[in-house]
């Protein structure tokens, strides 16, 4: 389906929805352009240091090197 079509189908249902059904489908779809939120790209992040120390960065990167996949039993 094309994004045209996907729109007048759209369209066709909720105008066929009485107008108060009509009002919740737009709070809903007013919702999800709410919720995006708008973050930095991994690239980006990579580029910044955000103040941390290059030591500390590395003693970051060595302890999530050596945490990741364990697992602990007695955890839960």
């Amino acid at each position: 389906m094309t994004d045209h079509n996907l729109t007048d189908t759209l369209i066709n249902e909720i105008s066929n929805l009485p107008i108060t059904e009509q009002r919740l489908v737009l709070e809903f779809a007013r919702s999800f352009h709410l919720s995006i939120q708008k973050g930095v790209s991994g690239d980006e992040m990579s580029k910044r240091s955000y103040g941390f120390q290059e030591q500390d960065l590395i003693e970051m990167e060595q302890a999530i090197l050596e945490g990741c996949e364990e697992i602990e039993h007695n955890e839960w």
